[in-house]
Formats: structure tokens, sequence, C-alpha cells
């Protein structure tokens, strides 16, 4: 919280010695990894923690996520071949760590070294064949390399040993629709919404279906939903606009917005949305007033300031 309070003022590299401190007894927090590359003002900047995270790595007990989370923030900065390595060499001398693993078919993956990737997704597949996250890499290396059936066996196994995951249900949709099952994706969305009818995304991915379907009031009802537990969820918002204009309901979006902003007053994207929503119909001094809502909420969003002087 100081360190984040710190960036917030500026001070990035006070921000980033505590944040050391912190990760100097204990490495494997993937949360602080995060904040610590967050407050990093240049490539270089950025490097230097990088190869002091990898130091860290090599000395302390480390449990798996953070291996992930390292290869992410490395793969824009550290050279390809040499970050590779670094993950080959995790994987030799963690072999028993699942995360190590997934790392280095993450990074082979992005390399497009798919015959690799391919083999060792396998290969951990085989080593760890109760979990789950094992086979959902299986599925990604596979959408690398076009293989529909692959895909869908890789989820389907993963759909066995945990049934209520709602990515893996909706990677499982996907790979339906592109097949042309629809309807079966359609049953398969519903089910879960109906288990998890707080999931803003998964009603997300319902409505795309009903629309592909081409059943466009339930699908406006389902982005509504969306919306209404998720006032952030941009997508969805785009996509209900799109529907209602379908329907010939053009101000519909903004009348969604307003609903939104009276059940949850207290979330800024919420009064974010209805001031476009307003600006679009050329409301600007209720514009203004919805940005000034937002902005009593959090000052220091960026969009907030976008959206006034827009």
């Amino acid at each position: 919280l100081q360190a984040t309070l710190e960036s917030r003022r500026g001070d990035n590299a006070t921000a980033r010695e505590r944040l050391r401190r912190v990760l100097g007894k204990d490495i494997s927090d993937e949360y602080i990894v995060s904040k610590l590359m967050e407050c990093c003002e240049s490539i270089e900047q950025q490097q230097v923690e990088l190869s002091w995270i990898l130091s860290q790595l090599r000395q302390q007990p480390v449990t798996g996520e953070v291996l992930v989370a390292f290869r992410d923030h490395a793969e824009s900065v550290v050279p390809p071949d040499q970050l590779l390595a670094s993950l080959q060499d995790a994987v030799d001398a963690r072999n028993d760590l699942w995360q190590a693993h997934q790392a280095l078919i993450r990074q082979l993956t992005h390399l497009q070294q798919l015959d690799e990737a391919t083999a060792a997704a396998e290969n951990a597949t085989r080593q760890f064949p109760r979990e789950p996250n094992a086979w959902f890499e299986r599925f990604r290396v596979a959408s690398a390399v076009g293989d529909m059936a692959a895909q869908r066996s890789a989820l389907q196994r993963c759909q066995l040993l945990r049934p209520s995951n709602p990515a893996i249900i909706r990677a499982l949709s996907d790979v339906l629709c592109s097949e042309g099952s629809v309807e079966e994706a359609r049953e398969l969305l519903e089910r879960l919404v109906s288990q998890q009818p707080l999931d803003a995304v998964s009603r997300g991915y319902l409505a795309d279906v009903l629309a592909e379907l081409d059943e466009t009031e339930a699908a406006l009802e389902q982005y509504e939903h969306a919306v209404t537990l998720e006032p952030e969820y941009s997508y969805a918002w785009e996509r209900l606009d799109a529907a209602a204009h379908q329907l010939d309901r053009p101000d519909h979006r903004r009348s969604v917005a307003q609903k939104v902003t009276e059940i949850k007053p207290h979330i800024a994207g919420a009064w974010i949305e209805y001031a476009r929503s307003l600006g679009v119909e050329e409301k600007f001094q209720e514009a203004h007033r919805a940005i000034d809502r937002a902005e009593s909420i959090d000052p220091y969003r960026e969009d907030i300031h976008i959206g006034r002087a827009r």
C-alpha cells in the first residue's frame, strides 16, 4: 500500500526500493512482482528489475506462479533466446513445478516454435494429468497450431477435471462455435450462467452466441445483465449498443447506463459510460455532471480527464 501511494505521488524509485525489500524476503508473491514492474519508467529500469528478480528466483525457495509472472513481464524486455534458456533452466531445476513447464510452453509458443511447444505441452499433461491448467495450456498450443480436434479434446479433459470453471467453458464454447455447433455452445453457456449468475463475462459470451443465432432481443437482455454486473465491461457495452440499434432503439445504451448509475452509484466506470452516452446525444451539460461524479469517486483515472476533454 505504501509503495502504491508513493508511485501515485510520482516517487517510483522509492516505491521500487520498498517492493524490493518485500520480495527480498519472499520472491514467490507474483502480485508484488507485477507492482514492481509497474513502477518502472523505462525499458532500462525493467531490465534491471527483471535481472534482480531472476537472481532472487535462483536464490530463494520458489512456488510456481511467480515463474509465469516473470516470463510475462520479461517477454518484451529480455532477448527471446536468453529468456527461453532461463525458463529451460527453471524446468531443469524444478521439474516438479507445473508452472515452470507452463512458463516454458508459453515462451516456445510466443517464439512460434510450435513443434517444441506441442511436445512440451504433451509432456506436461503426461507428468501432471490431473492438473487442469496443464490441459488448458495444451489447448492454447493447439490453438496456435490451428488443430481444432486437439483444442476440443484438451478442453473436454479440462472440463472433466474442473467442470464449473468459467474460463474453460467459455473457451470450449468458442471452439464449438468455430466448428458450427452453436446450439451446443448455447446449452453449455446457459448451464454456466444458471450456475454462476453473477459472472458478467459468461453472460457476454452467452449473448454473443444468442446474437449469432439471430435472437437479438435475448442477446440484448444478456448484455444488459453483463454491464449491470460489471459496469466497466466495455465490450459488452459496444455489443449492447449494436444490438439496440439493430432493434431500432438508438437511445437504449444511455438508458441502461443511467440505470446502472442508480444501481451502482459508487462505481466510477458507470458514470463514465453514462457520460459517454450523453455526449453521443450531445447532452454535454449532463455529461459533464456525470464526469464530475466519476472524478469524485476516483480522481486518478486517466479516462475521466479524456472524457472531460471530449
